[in-house]
């Protein structure tokens, strides 16, 4: 079975998380931030730090860059729903590459454009590791990776649609970069899904399966 299609990740640069963060906190605590919280912001921009510093997958880094943007980006939603705005608040200018034309960047100051960012690059990895799991004949896994990493961008989608739609939306849509329109983001999980049926119909070929097989492969996003 051929291996599935390989995304490049979206680059960044760096953006003072935890600074803001605890001047957040002091400016509406009128206190010093626990030791305990200032450390856990720390965390939040050294692993940040560390994702952003992979300029490329391989077979050593894929799954364990994919776990990590993913719980990186479950930190962003937690907190997002304890500031305003998503964040805007806290004055932080995140700023991402086009992950088709690097040389194209757009900058957004609220955390839902870097979970955006971030999803995007989980989808990346979670598909390379898909690619690799075909290569070992693998299929059931990559069958797996390629369904989470269609949850992803569906995910991104969501979150895109509503802050651009409406009278006065959060973004322009014009602001956007080509690879987190609604279109292209909805293209991406349709590539993914037609790419994990693929994985399990292949799969069902090794095991001598004749039973149809594509309501079962459905994916419920």
């Amino acid at each position: 079975m051929s291996a599935s299609i390989i995304l490049p990740l979206k680059g960044t640069k760096p953006a003072e998380l935890s600074n803001a963060l605890l001047s957040y906190y002091a400016d509406v605590t009128k206190s010093r931030p626990p030791e305990a919280a200032a450390a856990a912001a720390r965390t939040l921009d050294q692993v940040r730090e560390r994702l952003s510093s992979i300029k490329a997958l391989s077979d050593t880094t894929a799954d364990a860059a994919a776990t990590e943007l993913l719980a990186y980006e479950r930190q962003l939603a937690a907190l997002a729903r304890r500031l305003d705005n998503a964040g805007a608040a806290l004055n932080v200018r995140f700023i991402w590459r086009d992950a088709f034309r690097p040389k194209q960047k757009v900058e957004k100051g609220d955390l839902d454009w870097e979970r955006v960012c971030t999803l995007f690059n989980a989808a990346a990895a979670l598909g390379y590791a898909a690619s690799r799991a075909f290569r070992r004949g693998a299929q059931a896994d990559a069958f797996k990776q390629l369904q989470r990493a269609a949850g992803c961008f569906a995910a991104a989608h969501d979150m895109v649609r509503p802050a651009i739609w409406g009278l006065d939306p959060r973004w322009e849509p014009a602001s956007l970069s080509p690879d987190l329109g609604l279109e292209m983001l909805s293209a991406l999980r349709d590539l993914m899904l037609a790419q994990a049926q693929h994985a399990f119909h292949q799969k069902a070929l090794d095991e001598g399966i004749r039973a149809p097989w594509r309501a079962s492969s459905r994916v419920q996003l």
